[in-house]
């Protein structure tokens, strides 16, 4: 069985790998080749099958469900983070090793473990100065702090220390189950009442904050910097995740209902609704071919439903939320209907 699976440079070759981990305890890497598409003789395109190719293979502790990408060491290339069952968070590094008389010259080394309170909602990742940091959420609306400290040593080498894990928990004044699900995205973009950007992905203007947006089960969102709620609002779902939308200062609520909440830093929000309920979520940049036979990468959104059936949302037209105006309004009260009381 599959429990988690992602894609990077985690191997400093300069191109992306894959890497699948399984709940026995195994983690395969795949080589991705350059094209995917070959001609025949005749002229017409096949598919190249060779195209994912296995690369290694190796054993790991057998309780990961969730993982994510990030520098921590400040060598330039990702390090793995996995999150386990057990509430625990391990990072990982492939380690070359050239002396090996075996096809595959390297492995997966532990660098860090961290234990945690509670169990592990999710993992997210930012960066803050320049620095990794880590957010890893907590049950009740509360989340986790990991961030890396890369310095020089006396020899001119790297070392990364963390910081000691700080916890945040911004919604402890307000009535909460302690055990609710929470889910975590670190560094959103936010605009404060006077209009001024608090932090934006691509260009920040304050860096010493690094704002996070916190939903659980309950509906609630909030968007907090530190143990500061910037703002926050109820909705009527159960919410059961929290992802960046691709290229835009805009984030994404998803709920088990199958609705699909898109918020900007500007606190608008658009609710779309899809036809199922939703059991998991990704939104990213996928490879389609279009019509004029050109492959180009579109933002889409993958959906698992029950039964296994997973649907994507390609070639949507989603209008920039800051160019539209509200289109809800608060329904007059209309006077009741008088029953007919005649037999």
């Amino acid at each position: 069985m599959i429990t988690t699976v992602g894609a990077g440079d985690i191997m400093q070759k300069k191109k992306n790998v894959v890497y699948v981990v399984t709940g026995e305890g195994s983690i395969y890497t795949f080589m991705l080749a350059p094209g995917h598409i070959s001609l025949e003789e005749d002229g017409t395109k096949a598919r190249d099958s060779r195209a994912i190719k296995p690369y290694s293979h190796q054993k790991i502790p057998p309780n990961i469900v969730m993982s994510v990408l990030a520098d921590i060491d400040g060598d330039g290339y990702p390090e793995i983070l996995f999150g386990m069952t057990d509430r625990v968070v391990r990072s990982f590094k492939w380690v070359e090793n050239t002396n090996t008389k075996e096809d595959v010259k390297g492995w997966f080394v532990t660098l860090n473990k961290w234990e945690f309170a509670g169990q592990i909602g999710n993992l997210s990742s930012s960066l803050s100065d320049g620095v990794a940091e880590i957010f890893v959420s907590q049950p009740g609306g509360s989340c986790c702090r990991l961030k890396a400290c890369v310095s020089l040593n006396t020899n001119s080498i790297l070392e990364t220390n963390f910081e000691p894990p700080v916890y945040h928990n911004p919604t402890a004044s307000r009535s909460r189950n302690p055990l609710m699900q929470t889910q975590v995205l670190a560094g959103v973009s936010f605009k404060e009442t006077s209009g001024r950007a608090v932090r934006s992905r691509q260009n920040s203007s304050d860096k010493s904050k690094n704002i996070y947006a916190v939903c659980s089960f309950d509906g609630s969102l909030s968007v907090c910097n530190e143990d500061t709620v910037l703002w926050e609002h109820q909705t009527s779902e159960h919410l059961i995740g929290v992802y960046p939308f691709p290229l835009r200062d805009e984030f994404i609520l998803v709920a088990g209902s199958g609705a699909v909440y898109i918020v900007n830093d500007e606190k608008k929000m658009l609710k779309l609704l899809t036809t199922e309920s939703i059991n998991g979520f990704t939104a990213g940049l996928f490879g389609t071919v279009s019509q004029q036979g050109d492959h180009v990468n579109s933002c889409a959104f993958a959906t698992i439903c029950s039964g296994g059936r997973i649907f994507i949302y390609h070639s949507m037209n989603i209008p920039n939320l800051s160019m539209m105006k509200s289109v809800w309004r608060r329904p007059k009260k209309q006077p009741l209907p008088v029953p007919n009381t005649s037999i």
